[in-house]
């Protein structure tokens, strides 16, 4: 969570330029993450990885969309200790 703050600050105070699916993808995994087991058992729990969401909404819901499909997943630096965005996590690891 400290390095979800962290980020956070930084991309407030434009330190830290993000593609607004990674960040989603983040903050989605940061929530799940932080969801107790006994509200979600562990074997329904998904953590993401951005490059993946958008090939999935690229060849499902919007799948016809002419922009979304000549789209491409900007670099963006890897944010340890957030998972989505951290090279290794204990979560997910994502290529970058």
């Amino acid at each position: 969570m400290k390095s979800w703050h962290a980020f956070s600050k930084d991309a407030a105070e434009g330190k830290a330029a993000m593609p607004a699916t990674a960040k989603l993808v983040a903050l989605h995994n940061m929530i799940t993450e932080s969801v107790e087991t006994n509200f979600i058992p562990a074997d329904r729990k998904h953590f993401y990885c951005p490059a993946s969401v958008l090939k999935e909404l690229k060849s499902s819901i919007l799948g016809g969309d002419e922009q979304v499909a000549s789209y491409s997943l900007p670099p963006f630096a890897s944010v340890p200790g957030v998972p989505g965005l951290a090279a290794n996590h204990n979560s997910v690891s994502c290529p970058q």
